[in-house]
């Protein structure tokens, strides 16, 4: 029995019993005995009479600007300056992983407050006052997470009592959700799928229509890309497998695009100011799973639904930051760094880092798609070897009072960092390479969604920051991440009714806009823009097919539409298989007569276009079995392609 199976019939289906993981435990530990050593040392000049000097630099142990307490005077006023230089150090720390800036800002206020100590020496109330300052906190955290744990305990009960019967539901909805036995894009779904083509299909070195700002959170190139390359490996799979033109292209600028040095140069910084690393940047070495774990996906799919291996063969992905400095690597070096990351280098937490220290399990259910996709392209094992210990280390570390999935832990200090919680988006993902891990997350998520919208059918006006890589006031705090994570695990999970109503809130809460033919929401970024077109037009299972079964050989071996010229042409369908290929396509305007090109074909061979009119038309496959065929289009346009009887 493999080890997806053995989870399937085991008894971890119900509702998770959380708890403070050993390793967490272990590490806050750790954490707070050097903080008490710091408390000591910081104590012991003024308990045995040392210098003025070495009493204030020891106050400065106990909090960050804490020195400034014992200098006195106008000094005081520095105190709000670096705790505000300390909070930015934070917020750089788990943004971009630069583990040295806490360190840094909690150190420089030392020997400034030492160079300002006035000649009569440390103040009479500087070490009570730091001591008051650390009490109180103490007191405060403690409380707040009393207050935090009550509240996650609340919620656990509350979802105690709907847990199997949203399960049950989730069951049913998936043993009946329909299928289309010929799948086709709307005129709707194309206009989001053409969104993305309008960006993908632009030059190597043009990023018109990408949003280019922050690199290290879910602003950057490499997430805008990943979606992007989701979405077309999903139509190739369910909607188009037997069309190459355009799709294949998009998929490969997808693909290769993400080499491009401004994509993955984060990494470069990461590492340095995290790992205090300076000369090797590869960005598939150790952590750094929102590249291995994301972009890995991202190629297996490609490779998978395309049939085209090339990027199996070494140095076919090849990231360059200069001349000296070239990593050459294939998926499976790629695939590779995750499996070592999970089973060699040291880390007690199972699931591993993305920016250094900071372990988002997010990444880590891409980084398990990433090992399955490897699976189903290479026979390999790797999901069988990694997911027990994953799933272990999942639910004994990474799961809140509550039962939800945290958002990211310090693996240095074993302590949960302040993040907002999508408890919907893992459902899409974990359905690749588990699909009961999906029924859990979709049981609570659906049933929560469902309760949302009793209370006010999610229709009232909010207004807070968006976290979907703009960072700026949107209607609603939930557009976006959670509304289009939502929608791509309620697609994937087949559940309509949250589907719908997902989808009306963002309608109502967000600009739609259509322009040219293409569809997008004005408030969020092209990563989460990218997500609302994969839900769109994701069907039951869609995803977790694109990523496990590769495009038949009939369709890849069959007759396939190799040109279109875009965005004349917009195919929704196009399925090819021994002698006939059918194909559904819009014009990309008003409508327009148009020659696309068919290949494939048996060679010097006569075939016949059926049309939905009843107009036929006659052509000829050449030697190679390419043939040419003038199409007028003018809204659906079905056709059927089929060798002429003999």
């Amino acid at each position: 029995m493999n080890a997806i199976t053995s989870y399937m019939v085991s008894d971890k289906w119900s509702m998770p019993s959380p708890k403070i993981g050993p390793y967490s435990r272990n590490r806050q530990n750790r954490a707070l005995t050097v903080y008490a050593l710091m408390l000591v040392l910081g104590a012991l000049p003024a308990l045995i009479g040392l210098s003025p000097a070495l009493q204030t630099a020891g106050i400065g142990l106990w909090f960050p600007a804490a020195s400034f307490l014992a200098v006195g005077g106008w000094a005081l006023a520095l105190i709000p300056v670096f705790l505000i230089l300390f909070f930015l150090s934070i917020i750089g720390w788990f943004w971009a992983g630069a583990n040295v800036a806490p360190i840094i800002a909690w150190a420089l206020p030392i020997p400034v407050a030492v160079m300002m100590l006035r000649p009569e020496g440390v103040t009479s109330y500087g070490h009570w006052a730091a001591l008051a300052v650390v009490g109180f906190v103490a007191v405060s955290v403690v409380l707040l997470r009393i207050r935090r744990d009550a509240k996650h305990q609340k919620t656990a009960e509350t979802r105690a009592e709907f847990f199997e019967k949203s399960a049950a539901t989730t069951r049913d909805i998936q043993a009946n959700a329909k299928v289309d036995a010929a799948p086709e894009l709307s005129e709707e779904q194309l206009e989001g799928v053409r969104y993305l083509y309008d960006r993908a299909l632009q030059p190597m070195d043009s990023w018109n229509g990408y949003d280019l700002g922050d690199q290290f959170q879910p602003g950057g190139l490499r997430y805008q890309l990943n979606y992007m390359g989701y979405a077309f490996g999903l139509v190739k799979s369910t909607y188009a497998p037997s069309f190459t033109g355009y799709l294949q292209e998009a998929q490969t600028k997808a693909t290769e695009k993400y080499l491009n040095r401004k994509v993955w140069s984060y990494w470069v910084y990461e590492t340095m100011w995290g790992h205090l690393n300076f000369s090797n940047f590869d960005p598939a070495g150790r952590d750094n799973i929102m590249l291995t774990g994301w972009y890995g996906m991202q190629v297996g799919q490609h490779m998978l639904t395309s049939g085209d291996r090339k990027y199996s063969e070494p140095g076919s992905l090849t990231f360059k930051w200069n001349d000296k400095k070239i990593y050459r690597h294939s998926l499976p070096t790629i695939l590779q760094s995750v499996v070592d990351n999970y089973q060699n280098y040291d880390s007690k937490f199972g699931l591993y880092s993305c920016e250094p220290n900071w372990i988002f399990p997010i990444c880590n259910y891409f980084g398990m798609g990433a090992l399955a996709v490897n699976d189903s392209l290479y026979g390999t094992k790797h999901v069988d070897a990694v997911l027990p210990k994953w799933m272990d280390r999942l639910e004994e570390e990474f799961l809140d009072r509550a039962g939800s999935v945290i958002s990211l832990k310090s693996e240095a200090l074993g302590i949960e960092f302040p993040f907002p919680k999508c408890e919907a988006g893992y459902s899409q993902l974990s359905n690749i390479f588990l699909p009961e891990l999906a029924v859990r997350h979709w049981a609570i998520s659906r049933e929560e969604f469902i309760r949302q919208f009793r209370k006010d059918d999610m229709g009232n006006d909010y207004v807070a920051i968006d976290m979907l890589g703009k960072y700026k006031e949107t209607p609603d705090p939930r557009l976006g991440a959670v509304i289009a994570l939502g929608m791509g695990s309620a697609a994937e999970m087949g559940d309509r009714e949250v589907y719908d109503a997902l989808q009306n809130t963002m309608d109502r809460n967000a600009t739609k806009t259509v322009r040219d033919g293409s569809r997008n929401y004005a408030e969020v970024n092209n990563m989460y823009n990218g997500a609302l077109v994969l839900a769109q037009v994701t069907t039951p299972n869609a995803f977790r097919n694109s990523f496990l079964r590769p495009t038949p050989a009939a369709q890849l071996n069959g007759p396939i539409l190799a040109r279109a010229q875009y965005p004349a042409v917009q195919v929704a369908r196009a399925f090819g298989e021994g002698d006939t290929l059918d194909l559904v396509l819009y014009p990309g305007g008003s409508g327009s007569t148009e020659s696309i090109g068919l290949a494939q074909l048996s060679p010097r061979t006569t075939y016949v276009a059926h049309f939905a009119n009843g107009r036929t038309e006659t052509l000829m496959s050449d030697a190679r079995g390419n043939a040419d065929l003038s199409v007028q289009l003018n809204g659906r346009t079905p056709i059927r392609i089929e060798k002429a009887p003999a």
